[in-house]
């Protein structure tokens, strides 16, 4: 939907909506998918936004997750891919 494009890193990839995670959480969307197989099941998500750092930190805490992956570099060819969702912020 419209409100959730702003959530998006690349605003014309979208999540599957069959497969989309997180569902089951009331008014939540976060740009990932929920791959299933018969030894492990995954989340994959892209790399957060700065606005969507605490989304991603939600949705892993829901799915219960204990290993989180990255597989793109903070900043590549001066561009941020991924927010530092690893650190604490400043309060």
């Amino acid at each position: 939907t419209a409100e959730n494009k702003s959530k998006n890193r690349n605003h014309h990839l979208f999540a599957f909506d069959e497969t989309r995670s997180c569902q089951d959480i009331p008014n939540f969307y976060i740009n990932a998918n929920d791959v299933l197989t018969p030894a492990q099941n995954y989340m994959v998500t892209q790399g957060p936004l700065d606005t969507t750092v605490k989304d991603f930190w939600k949705a892993i805490l829901h799915k219960n997750s204990r290993v989180i992956v990255t597989l793109v570099m903070a900043v590549e060819e001066g561009k941020d891919k991924c927010a530092s969702y690893w650190t604490i912020p400043e309060l």
